[in-house]
């Protein structure tokens, strides 16, 4: 081990901003959303990376520095421990960073990650985020309800900011979305944002980050919580100012979400890959505890879990699995890489006909952590 090198040494890019050659993913990864305890970190790090192959974090989620320590602690940057493969490390950038502070930003993730160059970099957010009101909420074909809805702090495990959440109508079934903060939301646990946010920031900062490529600093860029009119604009952007275009799309996936129709032939013409996130519905158990899912389940002899990371990836073709429990993510990621079992056509469509059950999708009643960000809602940030 000690002849191994711990840092994966960085390089000049030999991407060119446009077209960008398609890039490839871990088609299973994986998460560290809400992971925090330095000893768990350290115990799926140590048994779950080598065997996935790649590792999903944010800037936001706080846990970058003992990731780093963990990855360094076991040697897996340098080539690999014992012939494991150096394993794929991405990152997102917070929405409140500005333009100026890109290039720091990500000095400052390789510093905590202990390495000198991600593979991929995304853009966590399309934009501040509608609990801070932009763009001003003008419909009228609303009913406000109040939510309890949580959102991480790098400072505290467990911050809680409360929103208002609007339930807006549409022609069919109604769509959620964050619209305003509530007032008397405790002001410490608040992420402060550019207060002169407009959408020209949002290619501002990519403008940096695609500097950041260039730099060496990055592999590849990618972006996550998009809508596929923010995609279209974001390369059109990068296509007349030659920029490093977005070769991953991070979005939730479930049997709750509905895909725009053209959306995945727009990702391939384009080599942009779809990784899911949320594929078991968010923090409630209600697709898990579906009773198609669960039948589904039992017909093939495997967890619901398995049903539901197998759906998204079938539909998609790259996924992230996340559990504090590193035999729960091994099982999971061994069950998705075996082909002896499927789920067959007939039940693919019977998982999709759970969206047309659910009446109000939302932070808890769906189980859908982000279904406000789906093609039907209000345009946001645009």
């Amino acid at each position: 081990m000690s002849g191994i090198s711990r840092k994966r040494k960085r390089r000049s890019s030999s991407l060119k901003p446009s077209p960008s050659p398609p890039a490839v993913f871990p088609d299973v990864m994986l998460g560290t959303y809400r992971m925090k305890d330095d000893k768990i970190i350290k115990k799926v790090i140590k048994k779950c990376l080598p065997v996935c192959g790649g590792l999903d974090t944010a800037t936001i989620y706080g846990n970058q520095p003992s990731i780093g320590r963990a990855i360094a602690s076991e040697g897996l940057l340098g080539g690999g421990r014992d012939g494991v493969p150096t394993p794929w490390v991405q990152t997102k950038l917070w929405r409140s960073v500005k333009p100026e502070d890109v290039v720091k930003t990500i000095k400052k993730d390789l510093k905590d990650l202990q390495i000198e160059r991600l593979d991929c970099w995304l853009m966590h957010w399309p934009g501040p985020g509608r609990h801070l009101n932009y763009p001003p909420v003008t419909r009228t074909d609303v009913t406000v309800v109040k939510a309890d809805v949580r959102e991480p702090d790098p400072s505290s495990s467990e911050s809680t900011l409360l929103y208002d959440i609007e339930d807006v109508g549409g022609p069919s079934k109604p769509s959620l979305y964050l619209a305003s903060k509530i007032p008397n939301a405790n002001p410490s646990k608040v992420i402060s944002c550019p207060s002169t946010w407009s959408p020209s920031t949002r290619h501002k900062i990519w403008s940096q980050m695609s500097k950041c490529v260039d730099l060496g600093y990055t592999s590849t860029l990618g972006v996550s919580n998009f809508t596929l009119p923010q995609l279209r604009s974001l390369l059109t952007y990068c296509s007349t100012h030659n920029l490093h275009p977005p070769t991953l799309l991070q979005n939730e996936f479930n049997p709750l979400i509905t895909l725009p129709p053209n959306l995945l032939n727009f990702l391939h013409i384009n080599n942009i890959t779809y990784q899911a996130h949320t594929c078991l519905g968010g923090r409630s158990k209600f697709l898990l505890n579906h009773p198609t899912v669960i039948k589904i389940a039992e017909k093939l002899r495997v967890e619901t879990a398995d049903v539901l990371f197998r759906y998204a990836k079938k539909k998609v073709g790259n996924i992230i699995i996340k559990s504090d429990y590193p035999e729960k993510v091994i099982k999971n990621f061994r069950i998705m890489k075996c082909g002896e079992w499927d789920i067959t056509e007939e039940d693919m469509n019977r998982l999709d006909g759970i969206k047309e059950e659910v009446e109000f999708k939302g932070f808890g009643e769906g189980g859908t952590v982000f279904s406000w960000v789906r093609e039907e809602s209000p345009s946001f940030y645009d």
